[in-house]
């Protein structure tokens, strides 16, 4: 099964309806609205919809259960790796003695578990090659 969001046809109705607003963002195919807000769930689970040909209700679901078996997996092994995509792991913060900036005042910050990402090479290539820096770079090769 291959996990990963590929380029897709768009209609010229789409691409017309998309246009008309902006500023806009381009994800899976489709442009989507922006005022600096990051792409929703709901926004996935319609790309994933229209493209499978499936009702927004049973895609909710099952990108809803992806979600929740990631969770889980990182609450009970501590490490969930997908390929072409990137690594999730659970790291512990040591426990470390700060400062608090309002008044200077010395706290201890106890330890946690904190949740790390670490993208494959395939999303850094991806993520580098767009945007303003990514299409510099592209320009002057």
């Amino acid at each position: 099964m291959n996990a990963q969001f590929a380029p897709r046809e768009v209609s010229a109705s789409s691409v017309a309806d998309a246009e008309s607003r902006t500023p806009t963002r381009r994800f899976g195919g489709e442009t989507y609205a922006t005022e600096e807000e990051a792409v929703t769930k709901k926004q996935i689970v319609r790309l994933i919809s229209d493209d499978l040909n499936l009702s927004q209700q049973d895609v909710k679901k099952v990108v809803q259960r992806t979600f929740d078996a990631v969770i889980q997996t990182l609450a009970d092994e501590g490490r969930i790796e997908l390929r072409n995509f990137g690594v999730f792991e659970v790291k512990e913060r040591k426990a470390r003695k700060a400062r608090n900036p309002r008044t200077g005042d010395e706290v201890y910050v106890p330890p946690k578990r904190v949740v790390t990402f670490k993208p494959g090479k395939e999303m850094e290539q991806m993520v580098a090659s767009s945007g303003p820096e990514g299409a510099s770079a592209d320009a002057g090769a």
